[in-house]
């Protein structure tokens, strides 16, 4: 990661790595954020070879910055486009859209009790305004 300058005897960094920093640290939160949402983004390797930062510092940065892990990030971001589909269609319709990255229907009831608390029908019976609230709530680390 750093090449030790021989003449001066400091540790400085090599070129590749501050290409690499900089491309990130630009306004990381905002970088990272809008990379996450991105739908053709599904796994952390897809989403640190984008960043152009390493697994372990996107985690750290992630933790720093969201309070979660990058992995985690993607998890909220597939569910909040799902919840997005569910605000505009009927419940008998969003099945037909779920999301191509949960691997079944129990996969995503069961990510979706995870960050609500609730059913996927508990939360269609809540009144609109409430449901915009859950979507309110869940994007909020992306709003950077």
């Amino acid at each position: 990661m750093f090449m030790l300058d021989q003449a001066v005897g400091e540790a400085v960094p090599s070129p590749d790595y501050n290409r690499r920093y900089w491309k990130a640290a630009e306004d990381p939160a905002r970088q990272i954020a809008a990379l996450v949402t991105h739908p053709d983004i599904a796994t952390v390797a897809e989403l640190s070879a984008r960043t152009g930062l390493e697994q372990p510092r996107l985690a750290r940065l992630s933790r720093s910055l969201f309070g979660c892990t990058p992995k985690r990030m993607l998890c909220r971001a597939r569910l909040l486009r799902m919840l997005r589909i569910m605000m505009t269609r009927t419940y008998a319709e969003w099945r037909d859209f779920l999301d191509p990255r949960y691997v079944d229907q129990s996969h995503f009831i069961r990510e979706f009790r995870q960050f609500t608390g609730l059913s996927p029908s508990e939360w269609e019976a809540l009144p609109l305004p409430d449901r915009a609230q859950w979507v309110d709530r869940i994007a909020a680390p992306f709003t950077v």
